[in-house]
Parts: C-alpha cells; structure tokens; sequence
C-alpha cells in the first residue's frame, strides 16, 4: 500500500495526518496537498501533488528529461508560469530527473512532478493515472510522444481529463503505402482523432505532413513554431572583424542526413575558385571519421576545423560569418537555424522540412537554396564571400525576425492563447 502524508485546509490550522489513497475517498475531504513516499512513481521523496487542484489543471507529459536549461525547459517554466496567471496549475510527467535550475523553477512555481521508465510503459501509466485524476485535470498535453502512443488513451481517459492535446515535434515524411496499408492508416488516424482534441505541429511542414500523409482532421491540426531564447543566443557585443578569412560554420550530428557531405564538396569548389574563407565543424557522430577523410580528399585540411561537441554554442555562432545547414532529412523545425539568427549570424539553409519557415522565403532573414546541390551551395556561399556587408545585413534582419516571431515567449504566448479556450 502507499502512503501519503496529507496537509488539510479545512480549518483555519493546517494539520497533517497518514493515511491510504482509499481513506482520501472514503473521507471525501478537501485536501490541499499530498506528499507521496513512493521513489518508484514521483521525482523526490517526498514529493508534493495536489488534490484540491484548480478545475483547470494542466498535466505536461514528455519523453524527456529536463536535466539542462534549453529552449524545452524554459518553455515548460514560461508556460506554466503564463497559465498560472490565468488560475491554472501544471503538473509535469518527465522520465528523468529534473536538473538543478529545473528543480527550483518548478518548485518556485508550486508545479509538481512525477518521474516514470524512460520510455514510459504500461506499467508506469497504470501507475501514474489515479495520481492524475485525484488532480482533476482539465487537460493533458504531451510532447515528443507519438499521436499513436497506445498509453495516450489509456491515461486520458483513466485520468478524467477532458482534452488531449499533442504536440509534434516529429521529423521526416510519413511512408507512403499502397492500398490497403493506406486505409489502416486512415483507419487508425480516424481512431486517434476520437480522442485526441488537437494536435500542435512545431511547423508547417509538421502540420501539413500530419494533415496530407497522417490523414489527421485539418480542422484539429495547427502550427505553433519552437522558440529560442533570444536573450542567451544575441550578436557578440564586439563585431566580426573583416580582416579575418570569411569563416562558414556547420554544426549537428555527423550522419550523411544532415549534408555535411554536400558542404564539403561546395567548399572544394570553392577552394578550386581561390576564395579565401574557412570552415568550421561542430558536433560529433558516427561519421565524423569519414567526414574527415573526405576532407583530406578534397584538399581541405588546412582550411577546415573540426571543433567536436560544444558545450556552449553561442560563441560558435558569433564567431562565423554564415552556417550551413543542408541538411537532406526532413527536419521538424531546425533549432540551430534559430539560434544562429538570433545570434545575428546569416544562415543557408536546405528546402528540408520546416527550415525555411524559419528565415523566411525571398532572403529575408537567410538564403534557402535546394537539398543536396553543392554547386547551388557553392555558388551562394561564394555571393556572400564576395558581399560581406550583404552578408552582415541578412544577419540583422534574421536576428530582428528572430526576436519579433520565434522567442520564448511569443512560443508562451501562442501556446497560452491555444490552451485556454480549450479548457472552458
């Protein structure tokens, strides 16, 4: 049996008592908090829950550990802080530990915590649903899990929230499949739809894939974009000297997917031109080997750096004139898009997935040039070499854009505006 340790407002003095989860039924009382002694299901012993919640309680359930301070951490703060405004309280289900600066932002804000498997499984559903409906929640709203992730239904509905809402940050294309995998798939969107009130793409090309090629309701599917934090990812207080080599960046995980491949060999073309610049590579992968020797090919050693993994990216994106990202995968959204706008730095980007929403179309905060074309790359980055300024004045202008669309907190605010009306 679990116990929980039990803080009652019912009278002027706060007391406490021990007791099970059938004696709080059975007892019918309005309690105001729990603190659960079970390691196994909450994040820390003890860990505080709430009984008595708000009519609009909002549950966060993620595939994901919040053990850092990124863009997905603020968020979550940002957001339960907005809605705590509006009257609601947030519960968060994370399958890891939060970190330190995590911690203290939840506790800061009154919002507990419950720990489950990473991945979640039946057992941790099971587990978590009745903590859930003593909450009361009005709705759940869950990230990086799939929309046809069978426990979804199962903790909805055994949690009596009323709407389920989910959001996307998924990449690639759905498979195209012929008849009659094609109408399984319909079958079992139209299934998820029963249950699930609205899906939220981190993009259009999430909405749009989630739309065409999942058969998702178009009337339950919308975008609202990720967001960066534009205060830590700003330009360099000092600018780029002109004097130095025209520096291009990459950085990402080292698989052929992300076109690392295809930089190389623009930058060959361009080394065969005379062009003087650099190149700067960042990240680690299970290719960066071949990567290297594929710069060895080409000639490129000496103009080429490969940096490895950075603990802090923002000095890499002040210190280079444009990064490339042409990547040949799907990508969802393409968060070092953002943070090197942010940072004022001027970015080419493939046509993959929801990159080019990002800086726009008609260069207006970076270049978007076809996927897997290095000489369309080659002869981009070479205009640049050759229009330093135009080069510098794209980078304002993505950093501009940046702040007035894909904050933090205009993520915050549109998250705010989507949530609320479908809590009344």
């Amino acid at each position: 049996m679990t116990w929980y340790r039990i803080v009652s407002t019912r009278s002027a003095e706060c007391h406490t008592t021990l007791c099970s989860r059938d004696d709080i039924r059975l007892e019918g009382l309005s309690w105001q908090t729990i603190e659960v002694f079970n390691p196994a299901i909450v994040g820390h012993k003890p860990q505080s829950a709430v009984l008595a919640m708000p009519s609009r309680t909002v549950v966060q359930l993620l595939d994901f550990i919040p053990d850092a301070w990124r863009s997905m951490e603020q968020l979550l703060v940002g957001l339960a802080s907005r809605l705590r405004d509006e009257g609601c309280r947030t519960v968060h289900v994370f399958t890891g530990e939060p970190g330190e600066r995590m911690h203290a932002a939840l506790q800061a804000l009154d919002s507990p915590w419950l720990v489950v498997s990473d991945p979640m499984t039946a057992r941790d559903a099971r587990r978590i649903t009745p903590l859930l409906s003593d909450m009361n929640p009005a709705m759940i709203q869950t990230h990086f899990l799939s929309l046809f992730n069978p426990l979804l239904r199962r903790i909805k509905h055994g949690s009596g929230a009323r709407r389920l809402v989910i959001t996307d940050h998924s990449s690639g294309r759905a498979s195209a499949k012929a008849f009659p995998g094609s109408l399984l798939s319909r079958l079992r969107t139209r299934h998820a739809a029963t249950y699930i009130d609205q899906v939220i793409g981190v993009s259009q090309f999430v909405c749009r894939r989630d739309v065409e090629d999942v058969y998702f309701p178009a009337d339950k599917v919308r975008c609202i974009h990720n967001g960066v934090d534009v205060r830590r990812f700003a330009p360099a207080a000092t600018p780029r000297a002109d004097s130095r080599p025209f520096t291009i960046g990459f950085i990402g995980y080292h698989i052929p997917e992300k076109g690392l491949g295809t930089l190389l060999d623009a930058a060959a073309r361009l080394a065969a031109q005379q062009r003087d610049f650099r190149l700067e590579v960042a990240g680690t992968g299970p290719h960066t080997d071949a990567f290297r020797r594929q710069a060895a090919s080409l000639g490129l050693l000496a103009r080429t750096r490969f940096v490895g993994q950075l603990a802090d990216t923002v000095p890499f994106y002040q210190r280079i004139d444009v990064l490339a990202v042409p990547s040949e995968w799907e990508e969802a959204f393409g968060f070092v898009v953002a943070e090197a706008a942010a940072c004022g730095t001027c970015v080419v980007c493939s046509d993959a997935g929801g990159m080019p929403e990002i800086v726009g179309h008609r260069r207006e905060a970076g270049i978007v040039i076809p996927r897997g074309r290095a000489d369309t790359l080659a002869e981009t980055l070479a205009a640049l070499i050759d229009a330093p300024a135009e080069c510098r004045a794209i980078g304002l202008r993505a950093r501009e854009r940046m702040v007035r669309q894909f904050s933090i907190d205009a993520t915050v605010d549109a998250y705010t505006k989507t949530l609320l009306p479908l809590m009344r």
